[in-house]
């Protein structure tokens, strides 16, 4: 759920998840999925990154989907940056209050 820019809720733990990567070690783990809309019917670019994550900004295509897995807790912000005629247009979403559940559970 999405609220004043802040996203919460529980990521249950997936295992054998293949659409997200062919690596088999990033098959498993607390997955984000989420459409990033905007008011723009047609921006050159959104960008989405997980704020101190590795993998750095990833460019979304046509469906604006974003699936991202979360690792790593103190991972607290997405950035979303969309790009219009050369105007960037950032925002930043609160993620500190997602709940990972385990892989045991």
């Amino acid at each position: 759920m999405l609220s004043n820019n802040r996203i919460v809720g529980t990521l249950k733990y997936v295992t054998g998840y293949t659409g997200f990567s062919s690596v088999s070690e990033e098959q498993s783990g607390n997955y984000l999925a989420i459409k990033f809309d905007t008011n723009v019917e047609e921006p050159d670019s959104i960008t989405v990154e997980l704020v101190g994550g590795t993998k750095g900004p990833v460019e979304l295509d046509e469906d604006r989907m974003f699936v991202g897995r979360i690792k790593d807790k103190t991972i607290k912000t997405i950035k979303v940056t969309t790009t219009v005629d050369e105007q960037e247009y950032v925002e930043n979403y609160d993620i500190s209050r997602l709940v990972l559940t385990p892989a045991s559970e």
